[in-house]
């Protein structure tokens, strides 16, 4: 039973391999397996009844039944090895036509007595009329080659008489015959094969239609899933006070909406250089140390920096272009491991703004250009969203911030100072409050009028927003009075800060009208936990050690030079 199926599977291959003519070569042995079967069970189906039907023994068609079965079994194991046919197995392919037609000829030449001979010589010539799919040239070698062969033995059996020439006459007409049928076969395998090879690339082409107009799909998809994340964080806009919470708020919705992104950075630029003000999988805290300049990004080696790119060696870059502290500083944050990294600068009017970067830490070849299109969408709408964060900004400048030095309100401060102040009791951590009055305000009044009192104050605020850190917390309470909140800073760090701002004040004083004065001011300073768990305690201590440095320091008026 399983040989049997084995046979019958071996044969509706056989007949799908002719049916399709997909392989040529497959075709014609397959051609030649069935030629030479029929071949030996038609002769020996002659043999057959010619024994039973008038006694007499045909041996020729039982020599050639018998000789055809070796035959189909070399044909046999040719088809299974078809795809790496060597040289002599390729010429028994090409023989096979040629064998027929001699195993034919034979035959009529040893069964001359039968009349005309034609019953072996039609089967020869439509045998090999089926068996190949022969080119022009190949089909004329193989015709011309039959009708000599076939003339030859029966001129041998029959000499130049009348016998011999209808003899001829039939095989010129079945040759010719087979000959124009094995042409039109040829013609009808090349339009099958040009019309299959068509149907292909159309297939091809259907394809991979189908696979872009997918990809089309997705893309939109993933474009309308950033453009919904960005219209909701849109609205959270109006609830976050800081620009940080806004940036922190993108760049976990970029983790989300990028599945293959596993971590993050967004870098804002200040006016000087790059500072890293959100990210995710990385401590942010560490990274806000660490500042990069423009040549330092990976984009100032592109034609367009806004262009998305796609880093697979960022260590290498990072090593050559960052400060031997710097790349120490990331390296040690696990900010280098990425393999592969989806990055995209953004603008604000017309300039550049900042730089979102997504990590993944499996693969150099996991993202790619769909990806490129997603951070660029993505870029579009952070746009979006830092314009609306801007403009709502703007609105709320007069409530939130000073007029005069754009620092924070009295009253907003007291609102970001009792939120900063929870996070830090919440995660046990530190925060310093300094309180700031100045020495002599009233008397640069008096004498330059309140507009140099203005420039006064805007002056001394610059020179703190020069040496502070970026995560200090400036705010105006009063005429001459300021408040600073440190958040993560002990006292002697701010004391250095201090420091600093009084050094750079003596070093460069305040100038107008003709008039160079050197602003001093008095400070006090309190921390959480060490001087009190209490914010408003904390904000009294800060006020007395103020009050307690100003009877220390208060400068005479002597010290007002005239310029």
């Amino acid at each position: 039973m399983k040989r049997s199926s084995h046979i019958s599977k071996k044969l509706k291959l056989i007949i799908e391999d002719i049916s399709s003519r997909q392989d040529l070569m497959k075709y014609n042995i397959a051609m030649a397996i069935i030629a030479s079967f029929l071949i030996a069970i038609s002769t020996l189906t002659i043999f057959i009844a010619s024994l039973v039907m008038t006694g007499s023994f045909e041996i020729p068609y039982l020599v050639m039944s018998v000789m055809m079965i070796p035959l189909l079994f070399v044909y046999m194991y040719t088809y299974n090895v078809s795809s790496k046919l060597n040289r002599s197995q390729l010429g028994v392919v090409y023989l096979f036509p040629y064998i027929v037609v001699i195993l034919g000829a034979l035959l009529d030449y040893l069964n001359s007595d039968t009349l005309n001979m034609i019953p072996p010589f039609l089967l020869v010539i439509l045998s090999i009329s089926f068996i190949h799919i022969l080119t022009t040239p190949r089909l004329i070698r193989l015709y011309s080659f039959t009708f000599v062969t076939l003339v030859f033995f029966g001129f041998i059996s029959h000499g130049f008489t009348n016998d011999f020439l209808s003899h001829l006459a039939i095989g010129t007409i079945i040759i010719s015959y087979a000959s124009f049928f094995s042409y039109v076969q040829f013609k009808s395998h090349l339009h099958h094969t040009q019309i299959s090879s068509e149907l292909e690339i159309l297939n091809e082409n259907q394809n991979e239609y189908i696979t872009r107009l997918t990809s089309i799909h997705q893309e939109l998809q993933q474009n309308n899933k950033i453009t919904e994340a960005m219209m909701n964080i849109a609205t959270e806009i109006i609830k976050l006070n800081q620009f940080d919470e806004v940036l922190q708020l993108i760049m976990d919705e970029a983790i989300k909406l990028i599945p293959k992104a596993q971590s993050g950075s967004i870098l804002i630029y200040n006016g000087v250089d790059m500072e890293f003000r959100a990210a995710s999988g990385y401590d942010l805290k560490v990274l806000s140390k660490v500042h990069l300049q423009l040549d330092n990004l990976f984009q100032s080696t592109m034609e367009d920096m806004f262009e998305p790119a796609i880093i697979t060696d960022l260590e290498v870059f990072d090593e050559a272009k960052l400060d031997k502290d710097q790349f120490v500083q990331m390296k040690d944050n696990d900010a280098l491991f990425a393999k592969s990294i989806l990055t995209c600068c953004f603008e604000y009017e017309g300039e550049l703004f900042g730089c979102i970067n997504l990590d993944n830490f499996e693969s150099e070849t996991i993202f790619n250009e769909i990806d490129k299109k997603l951070i660029k969408h993505l870029t579009k709408q952070i746009e979006i969203a830092v314009t609306i964060h801007n403009l709502y900004d703007e609105a709320l400048k007069p409530a939130r911030y000073d007029a005069l030095t754009q620092v924070y309100s009295r009253r907003y401060m007291d609102y970001i100072l009792d939120k900063n102040f929870n996070e830090v009791k919440k995660n046990n951590e530190i925060i310093s409050i300094c309180a700031i009055d100045f020495n002599g305000l009233k008397y640069i009044n008096d004498l330059l009028g309140h507009k140099a009192g203005d420039q006064y104050l805007k002056y001394f605020v610059d020179v703190v927003r020069l040496i502070v850190p970026n995560t200090a917390i400036l705010a105006r309470v009063g005429g001459d009075e300021f408040i600073f909140a440190f958040p993560l800073q002990e006292s002697n760090h701010v004391e250095t800060y201090i420091q600093k701002i009084r050094d750079y004040l003596s070093e460069n004083p305040f100038t107008n009208s003709g008039v160079k004065r050197t602003i001093t001011f008095a400070s006090g300073i309190a921390t959480y936990p060490v001087d009190s768990i209490d914010l408003d305690d904390l904000l009294k201590l800060a006020d007395s050690r103020m009050y307690q440095n100003k009877a220390q320091c208060k400068i005479p008026v002597e010290t007002t030079q005239l310029v």
